[in-house]
């Protein structure tokens, strides 16, 4: 046997497959003292994130077969992101003022959007209304969770 072979031999006999994994459970306790929480709130984050992006693909699904349900839940989906990032929802004038002042770019969709879908409880909305509020609720949606406006229009 070659002296090259012989030592492979050692160092496999040393490194065995328990301690590999002890040696990857003490580099993953360093990462989750050192990450942890920023880690937790990727994940919380992402996993929020895929369920409101099933959420809004539900809602443009519905669209076809009743536009006026799929608006309304659409402002529901965003006035429940808007809580959630720590808004407060009771008072719409209050929304617009905050929205503002994070999110000055798509303020002016929540405000057409919601216009849109106020008058689409009277009555007052036609179909291609209520697609545009869709796409409005679109915009804050997405600016809401951080997605670019050249993500959202390759989504077009």
């Amino acid at each position: 046997m070659s002296t090259g072979i012989i030592a492979v031999l050692i160092v496999a006999a040393f490194v065995s497959p328990a301690g590999l994994a002890a040696a990857a459970a003490a580099r993953r306790r360093r990462l989750d003292e050192q990450f942890g929480a920023a880690k937790d709130q990727a994940v919380t984050a992402e996993r929020a994130r895929r369920k409101y992006g099933a959420d809004w693909a539900a809602i443009q699904a519905q669209y076809a077969a009743a536009p006026q349900t799929a608006a309304a839940r659409a402002y529901e989906l965003v006035v429940t992101v808007l809580t959630e990032r720590g808004y407060l929802t009771d008072d719409t004038g209050q929304v617009r003022i905050d929205l503002s002042a994070d999110h000055a770019d798509t303020v002016s969709h929540f405000r057409a959007a919601q216009q849109i879908t106020t008058a689409s409880a009277a009555g007052a909305a036609t179909i291609d209304d209520l697609r545009q509020a869709l796409i409005h609720y679109r915009e804050l949606f997405s600016d809401l969770f951080g997605e670019s406006a050249a993500v959202r229009a390759a989504e077009r």
